[in-house]
């Protein structure tokens, strides 16, 4: 079963815009959460604006990120295996999933990885009720979120 995430950027946080790509497969913090920050702090440079740019370099949404290494190119074919990104681009007869860009779009998600790229922040939130964004964390890419997986687990962590 799926996790659904979506990943992406604040474009005016301050009136919650941001602009996004969903992906399928384990979006609970400690998979795609975890796997962003590793890739932000090992391979993008600790900078937000760079990673978000990756993120949303797909039309058609992300399949796998949790595990992979971003700085290998992305691809979606029998040879896109292992700790590679896959995506969901160049699936025939396929139309591009939206990009999601306000609060409105969120039903069917239960996570989400915003990007605030002005103060080089991650924003981690878990969609609650019909299309609610709940502030789980705002980190950097020092933070280790491996063993949390939910609202509670934050506020415990909190504690």
């Amino acid at each position: 079963m799926s996790t659904r995430s979506m990943v992406g950027k604040f474009t005016d946080k301050n009136q919650g815009q941001f602009t996004a790509r969903y992906c399928h497969y384990d979006g609970y913090p400690s998979g795609v959460g975890q796997t962003i920050i590793n890739n932000w702090r090992n391979n993008f440079d600790n900078s937000g604006a760079k990673i978000a740019d990756f993120l949303l370099s797909t039309k058609y949404g992300w399949s796998v990120l949790n595990d992979t290494d971003f700085t290998k190119p992305p691809g979606w074919d029998e040879k896109t295996t292992g700790d590679t990104p896959r995506w969901y681009d160049d699936r025939e007869g396929e139309e591009p999933s939206h990009p999601f860009n306000n609060q409105s779009d969120l039903g069917w998600i239960e996570y989400a990885y915003l990007f605030d790229t002005e103060k080089n922040l991650l924003c981690i939130y878990q969609v609650i009720g019909n299309n609610n964004l709940q502030l789980l964390a705002q980190v950097t890419s020092r933070v280790n979120i491996s063993h949390i997986e939910d609202i509670e687990d934050f506020n415990e962590a909190k504690a």
